[in-house]
């Protein structure tokens, strides 16, 4: 930014000075210029001046946003990245927990159909015995 001051500022000095050497040297020396005139090229180059400065801020100020900007975008990126890798443990967790589901659901129907197995049995045995009872008892 120094730099384009320094240039803007030595643009400036070269043209004042080939408007006042100018005819020293031999360059333009039929051109004359009234106070009027002077006064409205200086401050012409004084608002030139006003507005490279403005710019320069401005474009500061763009860059700066621009940093800010990419800061904002890598903080984003490593939290998307975050996100998905959460999402990935999150859906084998699922998964394994679906799987684990699952197979709870295959043991307890397997056990269900123990338990009735089981019931048929005792209710089997019970009337087993009553009748066996009740034969004994007749026989009596």
């Amino acid at each position: 930014m120094n730099q384009l001051k320094i240039v803007s500022g030595r643009w400036l000095f070269l043209l004042l000075a080939l408007l006042f050497c100018a005819p020293s040297v031999g360059y333009c020396s039929d051109i004359t210029m009234t106070e009027t005139q002077f006064n409205q090229l200086e401050q012409n180059l004084f608002k030139l001046d006003t507005n490279n400065n403005k710019l320069e801020h401005l474009l500061t100020q763009s860059n700066n946003d621009l940093l800010e900007a990419q800061r904002s975008l890598e903080k984003l990126k490593q939290e998307l990245n975050q996100s998905k890798t959460e999402t990935e443990q999150l859906k084998k967790s699922y998964e394994k927990t679906d799987e684990l589901l699952q197979k709870a659901e295959i043991s307890l129907n397997k056990y269900e159909k123990q338990v009735k197995k089981k019931e048929r049995q005792n209710r089997l045995l019970k009337y087993s015995l009553l009748v066996v009872g009740v034969i004994a008892y007749t026989r009596r």
